[in-house]
C-alpha cells in the first residue's frame, strides 16, 4: 500500500487534531491498532472536481454518512471464498500470526454487521476491475446487481469458514 494511492497515511497527531476540529465525516479505530476515516477535505475535493467519491468505510462510520447524506449507496465487497480472501490478505503484506488473527477476528465482526443490515448491496469481488465496473454501472445506470441472496449466502459461508479457521488456529 502506498501513501496517496490506496490510502493517505498521516501522523497520529495530525489525525487527532483533524478529528477534534470536525474535519472527518467519520472515523473509527480498526483492528484495535489504527484510525481510519473519511476526510471532509477529500470529499470536498472530489465534489469540486465533479467526481463521485468512493470510500472504504467501517461500519460505525456508515451511521454518520447515512445521517449526512441519506442517499448514499453502501456496497459490501466480499471475496469469492474464504480461501481466496486469506490468500489475498496474506499477499498484501507480511504479517505475524497475531496480526492475521486480529484481522480475521475483525472480519467476523464486519461480516456479522453486514449480514445484519439490509442497506448494503453485496458485491462478490472476483477481480477488482470487474467489481469496479459492476459498481460503476449500478451507480450510473442503476443496473441490477448480482443475486443478493446468493451473495449473502456466500458471505455467511465465508463467515462460517472464518470461524472454523479461528477455532483451530
Amino acid at each position: 500500500e502506498e501513501d496517496g494511492v490506496q490510502y493517505h497515511f498521516r501522523r497520529e497527531r495530525d489525525v487527532l487534531d483533524d478529528l477534534k476540529n470536525g474535519l472527518f465525516l467519520e472515523a473509527e479505530l480498526i483492528h484495535n491498532q489504527q484510525v481510519s476515516g473519511t476526510s471532509v477535505r477529500e470529499l470536498m475535493k472530489a465534489a469540486d472536481s465533479g467526481k463521485i467519491p468512493v470510500n472504504e468505510i467501517d461500519f460505525g462510520g456508515t451511521i454518520n454518512v447515512r445521517h449526512a447524506k441519506p442517499d448514499t449507496i453502501f456496497f459490501f465487497v466480499i471475496p469469492p471464498s474464504f480461501r481466496e480472501w486469506k490468500y489475498r490478505l496474506q499477499g498484501r503484506e507480511i504479517m505475524s500470526e497475531d496480526e492475521l488473527k486480529n484481522r480475521l477476528e475483525t472480519a467476523v465482526k464486519v461480516l456479522d454487521e453486514g449480514l445484519s443490515r439490509n442497506d448494503f448491496i453485496f458485491v462478490v469481488n472476483e477481480s477488482s476491475h470487474e467489481s469496479a465496473e459492476e459498481i460503476d454501472a449500478y451507480v450510473h445506470e442503476r443496473t441490477v446487481m448480482a443475486d443478493q441472496n446468493a451473495a449473502r449466502d456466500l458471505a455467511r459461508q465465508i463467515r462460517h469458514d472464518l470461524t472454523n479457521y479461528l477455532s483451530t488456529h
